[in-house]
């Protein structure tokens, strides 16, 4: 593409949202400095993410000799054809990557600091680190402390901030919403240090019950599980991974009955049937053999329409043995939340062993809304 280019098209090639990131990948070194020139005319304002290309190419053209345009870029002068905070931060990334430290942006950084309030911490973090690293700790503490997943992330990365991170911690725990801030921690929340500040809290926090579960303690989990019946969505949300964490037998013994509960017609309960359709794959394996059974005579038994799509979504999960009961599920065209599972359900289970011949001709036999679905499920066998 860039034989055949010159400077200008080049330079103005950048900011095409379609072919700027295969001019960007292509360009090096040997392009040459009327091609560097080009893009230094080229910026143009409001441009952000064509902007970014071309500063992100007079690295790889000029290396240090770009520094102009990152201190422009950095200090919010002209030279760039108009700054924004999204261009900005794109220059703290190639600072990170390419000059973290350099002497000569240093002034240019604590000068954005200044001026711009959104320069996200992702980037912000390392390149403060690189120059100034108690202040980027206090940068770090002050965006952690507001709950900003990505801090917190960075935080828990940092070897030298784990006693900052574990004050926080403490903090947090003993504030209003742990559990929020339990979450945010996300994978990190199961280390051992960090675990052990939380698992106290288990009777009490939905987040702070699915750390405690990775013990293995079965007893734990059974407690856990039983919360499948709370009012409570983030209980009830923990209940369904404690479900996992039992054997198959157990599983299905306390799941099953979702089905056929009194209030599986109402928000709560349609919300429980679905939760079990969407997390019986992940269920312990192999699947205690009563589910299938089960499940295709809840289908022909069932008048609710929001269980009875549910009950598709989860035979999908026993692969071509269920596909002549989803491809029939659909009892008319009013069936609609069967009818809206169908497509997916079908491509779950995939065309081989006879699923797609036996879709063809039901589709083939079918009208109006069942037909529009199977076909829908036919094509997603051809994608």
């Amino acid at each position: 593409m860039l034989s055949v280019m010159g400077p200008e098209q080049i330079a103005a090639a950048l900011g095409d949202s379609g072919d700027g990131d295969q001019v960007l990948e292509q360009l090096d070194a040997a392009a040459g400095p009327e091609v560097a020139r080009a893009i230094r005319d080229g910026f143009e304002g409001g441009d952000e993410q064509g902007n970014f290309r071309r500063l992100t190419a007079l690295v790889k053209l000029e290396g240090e000799g770009c520094l102009d345009v990152m201190r422009a870029v950095l200090e919010d002068t002209v030279e760039v054809g108009g700054i924004y905070s999204n261009l900005r931060n794109g220059a703290l990334e190639l600072m990170r990557d390419h000059f973290p430290g350099h002497p000569a942006l240093a002034a240019s950084l604590w000068r954005a600091m200044e001026i711009d309030e959104y320069l996200h911490i992702t980037w912000l973090y390392p390149v403060v680190a690189a120059y100034d690293k108690p202040r980027a700790l206090a940068l770090l503490e002050a965006q952690v402390e507001m709950g900003v997943p990505q801090a917190i992330k960075l935080l828990a990365q940092d070897p030298d901030a784990r006693p900052m991170l574990l004050a926080v911690v403490d903090k947090a725990l003993a504030g209003k919403d742990p559990g929020r801030f339990i979450e945010l921690l996300g994978e990190v929340a199961s280390e051992p240090d960090l675990a052990a500040r939380i698992r106290p809290l288990a009777d009490t926090v939905p987040a702070a019950a699915e750390i405690a579960m990775a013990d293995g303690d079965l007893d734990r989990i059974r407690g856990v599980a039983d919360r499948l019946w709370s009012p409570e969505a983030r209980w009830r949300s923990a209940a369904v991974k404690a479900l996992r964490r039992l054997p198959a037998v157990e599983a299905f013994d306390r799941a099953a009955p979702l089905f056929t509960a009194a209030d599986r017609v109402k928000e709560v309960g349609r919300g429980r049937v679905e939760a079990i359709a969407w997390t019986l794959p992940t269920l312990a394996q192999p699947l205690d053999p009563r589910w299938f059974r089960f499940l295709i005579g809840r289908l022909a038994e069932e008048h609710d329409l929001h269980v009875r799509g549910s009950l598709v979504e989860a035979l999908a999960t026993f692969g071509a043995d269920a596909a002549e009961a989803i491809v029939t599920a659909a009892r008319d065209d009013k069936d609609k939340h069967v009818l809206a599972a169908l497509p997916d359900a079908l491509a779950a289970l995939g065309p081989d062993g006879g699923v797609l011949e036996l879709v063809r001709t039901a589709a083939g036999k079918s009208t109006g809304k069942i037909k529009k679905a199977l076909e829908a499920g036919l094509e997603m066998f051809d994608a």
